[in-house]
């Protein structure tokens, strides 16, 4: 399977980098294609694409919350008072 080897390059702040990334090409023609609908190059689709897979791969990662099926959003001796009138 062939690759592509795709230069990036960015600047922040703190950081400027340069790093060689190799792509199987039907990873990069996917890339393409996503560049091309958003108007955008290869190297600005790759770290938006990179944020999101980190993310949905930290979201599975954190332990789910086992909640009760009945779970007050108010404590049981919470009473509303009348509201008040002035004048």
């Amino acid at each position: 399977m062939s690759e592509k080897t795709l230069f990036l390059a960015w600047q922040d702040e703190w950081l400027s980098m340069r790093t060689t990334i190799h792509i199987d090409d039907h990873l990069f023609a996917e890339i393409k294609r996503i560049a091309t609908d958003t108007g955008t190059t290869p190297a600005g689709v790759i770290p938006d694409v990179l944020r999101d897979s980190l993310s949905r791969r930290r979201a599975a990662e954190r332990p789910a919350i086992d909640l009760p099926s009945h779970f007050p959003l108010l404590p049981s001796n919470f009473k509303l008072l009348p509201a008040r009138r002035d004048g």
